[in-house]
């Protein structure tokens, strides 16, 4: 009997059995291997982004009902955009109406994305280290892996902060840029066998789930909030 081959769904790189006994990731990008005949085809995405694309009258959070997707991700944008100048450096200098609105920012009706109230109330009790970390989100001569690190490890840590609310307001002031990471982003590329190579470095596996949730948009030809969106979705069902 002919020894399977192994095959990566994002490079499309064929492993022998041999070398996936050794790793079951993908050496060139960092992807899931699957056996060719049991290889998920893309197609499969492309058939779970229509069903989500294709969503009417749904709540995701807070009672809040959207006709459709078009207006969830419109909702998303004009939050972001509201909260881009609200947070900004200009703004967080000039005392202390910035508290006000990130409490509002944290609320699902406020960022119309995710609820984080609980986490945002906790880093309201520490608005310098607060500032501090909003601060340094948007400043974009950092490599993100350094910022990730500093913010959930190093000198710039605040209580309240963890992975989520960070990549989620990295998202908020870069949403071209950098997607979110949370609990349905690691379901939902699990589900999808597209969970990268874990690294114990915080930054480093950020920045490589970040790689994946960009190609899932370029894949899908579609934006990094549509693919938060897609993450919810998936996770959920």
């Amino acid at each position: 009997m002919q020894k399977p081959d192994y095959e990566c769904t994002s490079c499309h790189k064929v492993y022998s059995d041999q070398e996936y006994k050794q790793s079951v990731y993908c050496p060139a990008c960092g992807m899931h291997l699957w056996r060719r005949s049991f290889s998920p085809a893309p197609f499969k995405v492309n058939d779970i982004f229509a069903e989500f694309t294709a969503l009417n009258s749904f709540e995701v959070s807070e009672g809040i009902i959207y006709n459709n997707l078009t207006v969830w991700m419109n909702a998303r944008k004009d939050a972001y955009e509201k909260f881009q100048k609200k947070l900004s450096v200009l703004k967080l200098a000039e005392g202390t109406k910035w508290q006000a609105d990130f409490k509002k920012y944290a609320c699902f009706k406020g960022n119309q994305s995710w609820n984080l109230k609980r986490a945002g109330a906790e880093a309201l009790m520490h608005p310098d280290q607060l500032k501090r970390v909003l601060l340094l989100l948007q400043e974009n001569k950092t490599p993100v892996e350094d910022r990730i690190n500093s913010c959930l490890k190093g000198e710039y840590v605040c209580p309240g902060i963890d992975r989520s609310v960070l990549t989620s307001l990295l998202h908020m002031y870069w949403p071209t840029k950098f997607g979110a990471w949370n609990k349905n982003t690691d379901e939902a590329l699990k589900k999808i066998k597209r969970t990268p190579v874990p690294l114990q470095d915080s930054g480093k596996h950020y920045a490589s789930v970040n790689a994946t949730l960009s190609r899932l948009a370029s894949e899908l030809h579609t934006s990094l909030t549509a693919i938060d969106g897609l993450m919810w979705y998936i996770a959920k069902v």
